[in-house]
């Protein structure tokens, strides 16, 4: 129901449900009936729903509350009528009300709608208890499933960054010591062992090779007993070049050295198992990677003991990460890791790779780390041609790139996992990050290679004439 005042909401309804467009948006409310919803997984509700003016559509709602429908209330405004599908102590959030049938969400805290995540959210709510601290013990118990670790070893954040920040910093406190860092790290690791440096802490970079990969001999030649801990990235946000996690939790393992992996980007690509790694290990992810909500993340592991907090408050979460509990995040967090680490996953990985591997070749373009093993949607196209510029021309094309990591979006230096890689400045600036997802078509990767092959001519010639 409602108007499609809601960016890309008709293409996100008609592709995730395959519902008829005149019946899923947009559609007068007497031209659905209530057969319509007998065999509804969840209803959703965009934009103005005019429904003051609408007594059938409210009575229909209510009819697939009591046949236990969730309902997923996009609409910010307290609209008259509608109060009874929203949670009057927090319209904001993703919460829900009454008979656990009703879900109400703030439509600014998903990312893009997927609408597997959205369902799989209102069916957890409905499967779990009727309290916030319920919802909040069952989210971290099915985050702690799927990672393979214990719940109580999993500390609920605002995002990969904190998490991040507190496994590098948290467990960096007192004298200067010794940590070692991979060179392919994402800034919210690197940068956090930058501010270390400058308090007086030693700093070791262990380096990559021309693939993308970590250089497990110089890692190894790196790893001191006694180093307080060191980070590697479980998959490259950059290139998508998995690491090889196994050996460096052996190696740390085997010299007494803590690990924290940073797997924001891993956990939507492949399968992460804390359990079978050696020795204290940490790592991060972030909902939002997953099709889950903005603003929630989480660090895991059984190296939590040592961390010392970062953020000082209420001591919750162990003491490690005071504030109130984001228990909507934390459901979203857990419901989107449930699908992209589930056994569905492995199916869904393969068609994504599939895709991927099609689009480069049809391309025809270099990509960075091509000989390695990648995350099934990660390409990084060298086009030999200035980033910035083919970014700006594929969104007026209505596709959505980065130049390099979207994480670093409009910082014009080279960026430093190519740099890592032995990759020149220039070669590194041509860099176009593409990253498909598991909602992405066949007709999304025949409408990218449209759009190359027309700006592409025009891209060469400036080049030429600017020569």
């Amino acid at each position: 129901y409602g108007t499609n005042n809601l960016p890309d909401s008709s293409n996100m309804c008609h592709e995730s449900t395959s519902v008829a467009l005149p019946m899923s948006l947009g559609a007068p409310v007497g031209t659905v009936t209530l057969e319509d919803f007998e065999h509804t997984d969840c209803i959703l509700i965009f934009g103005q729903t005019t429904a003051v003016n609408a007594p059938r559509m409210l009575h229909q709602l209510d009819e697939a509350a009591k046949r236990d429908v969730p309902i997923i209330n996009f609409n910010p405004l307290r609209e008259r009528g509608l109060e009874r599908f929203t949670n009057p102590q927090s319209p904001s959030q993703l919460l829900v009300t009454g008979s656990r049938q009703i879900l109400t969400a703030d439509h600014r805290l998903l990312p893009g709608g997927d609408m597997a995540v959205l369902v799989g959210i209102a069916k957890l709510l409905l499967e779990w208890d009727d309290e916030a601290r319920a919802d909040l013990d069952q989210a971290r118990g099915l985050i702690a499933a799927r990672l393979g670790c214990d719940q109580a070893d999993v500390v609920l954040t605002g995002g990969g960054t904190e998490a991040d920040n507190l496994a590098v910093l948290g467990r960096s406190q007192g004298l200067p010591g010794r940590i070692v860092v991979s060179a392919l790290e994402h800034p919210a690791v690197r940068r956090a062992a930058d501010a270390l440096a400058m308090r007086g802490w030693e700093v070791a970079i262990a380096p990559a090779g021309a693939d993308g990969s970590l250089d497990l001999d110089a890692f190894a030649a790196l790893v001191r007993p006694g180093d307080a801990h060191a980070c590697v990235i479980g998959a490259s946000n950059v290139t998508g070049v998995l690491q090889p996690i196994t050996e460096v939790a052996a190696l740390c393992a085997e010299r007494g050295v803590p690990l924290h992996i940073d797997d924001v980007q891993t956990a939507s690509g492949a399968p992460i198992n804390l359990n079978v790694l050696p020795g204290a290990v940490t790592a991060a992810i972030a909902a939002h990677k997953l099709g889950g909500p903005r603003g929630v993340g989480a660090l895991v592991g059984c190296g939590l003991n040592d961390l010392a907090p970062v953020v000082h408050g209420g001591g919750q979460e162990r003491g490690l990460r005071s504030g109130t509990e984001n228990v909507a995040g934390a459901v979203g967090l857990a419901a989107a890791l449930d699908i992209r680490q589930g056994a569905a996953a492995v199916e869904e990985r393969s068609h994504r790779a599939a895709l991927r591997n099609q689009l480069e070749q049809r391309l025809g373009l270099s990509v960075a780390g091509a000989a390695a093993e990648r995350l099934p949607g990660h390409s990084l196209l060298l086009t030999g041609l200035r980033g910035d510029t083919v970014v700006r021309l594929l969104d007026e094309r209505g596709i959505a790139v980065s130049a390099g990591s979207a994480c670093s979006s409009g910082d014009p230096t080279p960026n430093a996992t190519l740099t890592a890689m032995g990759i020149d400045d220039a070669t590194a600036r041509s860099a176009v990050r593409v990253t498909l997802g598991p909602t992405t078509t066949q007709h999304d990767v025949d409408a990218f290679v449209d759009a190359w092959s027309a700006i592409e001519p025009l891209l060469r010639i400036a080049v030429e004439a600017s020569a």
